[in-house]
């Protein structure tokens, strides 16, 4: 993965942070809060994070599941740092990419999370691989990208620095070659970036009509792994 990967705030972790501050990733980070209880995982199970980030994510589910264990991979070491500094006992963090990230895997993780970052990648089957090859067979993937069919979404993807649009069916296709099989395929979230604190009425006009797809700002694709590989 080469090239900028959070857009102009590369060198500025708490510029970065500050700018995630808003409803949308507050909805992401319920969204998946969610589907986590909903998973049941044992006690002490891995969950790797793909592209971490800032650890915003990442540390507010260790707090939030102090009975389940987190790894967050992020390619820009002073991120890693930033989100190391306010991490959670069950919180840890290393710098790699996801294609590269197999062998700092402690074990076989249970779940793998990526919010807003595939998008990024240059191309999905190296990760897709480099993952499969490392997770436990039944693995969850639950992935949060922005929505193509949306067309302020399209627009501000194909004009981002760094950005370019997310494709699901053709990364599914490509994770399928690698053994992960799509369950679910699911749009979500209306409510863009800039709003930092959504109103009651606009709550509401989101939870209406955010599963039309071409309103949709987010789509979530759930994957599961078919097979451990040798």
């Amino acid at each position: 993965m080469t090239g900028p990967r959070n857009s102009v705030y590369d060198s500025d972790p708490a510029g970065y942070d500050r700018l995630r501050s808003c409803w949308l990733n507050q909805r992401r980070a319920d969204f998946i809060a969610g589907r986590l209880t909903g998973y049941g995982l044992p006690a002490g199970s891995l969950a790797v994070e793909i592209g971490s980030g800032a650890g915003g994510l990442l540390n507010r589910l260790g707090r939030r599941f102090p009975g389940l264990r987190f790894l967050g991979v992020e390619p820009l070491a002073n991120y890693v740092d930033f989100a190391r500094a306010g991490a959670p006992p069950n919180v840890s963090y290393a710098a790699a990419t996801a294609e590269d990230a197999g062998p700092l895997l402690p074990e076989p993780p249970r779940l793998v999370l990526s919010n807003d970052v595939l998008h990024h990648l240059p191309a999905y089957s190296p990760a897709a691989r480099a993952l499969a090859q490392r997770a436990a067979a039944g693995c969850l993937w639950l992935a949060l990208e922005p929505n193509h069919w949306n067309p302020y979404t399209f627009l501000r993807q194909s004009a981002g620095y760094g950005e370019r649009n997310f494709h699901p069916g053709v990364f599914a296709q490509a994770a399928g070659r690698e053994g992960w099989r799509l369950r679910s395929r699911e749009y979500l979230f209306l409510i863009p970036p800039f709003v930092k604190q959504a109103p009651a009425w606009m709550k509401a006009m989101e939870r209406r009509y955010e599963r039309i797809p071409i309103l949709a700002g987010g789509v979530c694709l759930e994957f599961s792994l078919l097979y451990e590989q040798a």
